[in-house]
């Protein structure tokens, strides 16, 4: 083999593998693009983002429909979402997604007022990731399918299931307080992507005030995903809040969304107890 064929070879290996790393490198910044877009609660953007992912078709389609199945979820979308979770659930058995696929079918359903339906998924779920570390979730979910069916005792029983697989996890606070999917982010964050809770109106339409708690804050967005999936671990709600001025550097990892201070008081507690530093936030200002 002449010295210029092999140069020619090694020529073709070099700018394919650069293809294939500008690719990968476009594909990451899409997929972090929809990510910000979501977390800011812009769902419409991160669907067209996550789109442009899946027409690349250069990686990561699991990441891109996950993320366009949450936004779908959060616009109402139903169908949509379930079938954005179902290229996870029949293409991509080995993601990280998987459980967190099936979860978004169950909640559509859930959401959508088809508790009957909804109550046959998470059953699934159940049955499929036994030992997720996550599998809690899918008990609440029970216990609100069951309450929504009418069927109270059976709705205690899911529920002490999942204060017994779960025991630190905020069943009193967040559930009550925010309905069926207060616990999407563990999915939805369980690797930095929480789903964003909807504030609460009062009359008139204006947005009431919305209690939190802060739990650190950090300059590295990667340090506060790490506290943001550690504390979606113990089954609380994180999310991280990203700066939103060039005058602020530091990425937030809250917990929570209640309408009175006394539920975001008792939740700042259990999180002292387990030696968290926390403050507690109205919108942006907090303690």
């Amino acid at each position: 083999m002449s010295i210029r064929f092999k140069c020619a070879i090694f020529a073709a290996s070099v700018f394919i593998f650069m293809s294939y790393s500008c690719a990968g490198a476009a594909v990451d910044r899409s997929i972090g693009r929809a990510e910000n877009a979501f977390l800011q609660g812009h769902y419409d953007t991160a669907v067209k983002e996550a789109d442009a992912v899946i027409r690349g078709r250069y990686g990561k389609l699991d990441e891109a429909y996950y993320i366009k199945g949450l936004s779908e979820l959060k616009l109402g979308r139903f169908a949509d979402s379930r079938e954005s979770f179902g290229h996870i659930k029949n293409r991509y058995p080995y993601s990280r997604r998987l459980f967190d696929a099936y979860l978004g079918i169950a909640d559509s359903y859930l959401l959508e007022g088809e508790a009957g339906k909804a109550l046959g998924v998470y059953n699934e779920i159940l049955a499929k990731f036994s030992n997720d570390k996550n599998i809690a979730i899918a008990y609440y979910r029970l216990n609100d399918c069951y309450q929504k069916l009418g069927l109270k005792d059976k709705a205690a029983e899911y529920l002490a299931m999942a204060k017994n697989v779960s025991p630190m996890s905020l069943e009193g606070g967040l559930l009550s307080s925010q309905g069926p999917l207060s616990r999407s982010v563990a999915t939805t964050v369980s690797e930095n992507r929480a789903i964003a809770v909807s504030q609460p109106s009062v009359a008139g339409g204006n947005a009431a005030e919305v209690f939190c708690v802060q739990v650190g804050s950090f300059k590295s967005k990667r340090n506060a995903d790490a506290l943001a999936k550690k504390l979606a671990g113990y089954g609380y709600e994180a999310r991280v809040v990203i700066p939103v001025t060039a005058q602020d550097k530091l990425y937030r990892v809250r917990v929570g969304a209640f309408d009175s201070r006394q539920g975001a008081e008792s939740l700042a507690t259990r999180l002292k107890s387990i030696g968290y530093k926390v403050r507690i936030c109205v919108e942006q200002s907090c303690d």
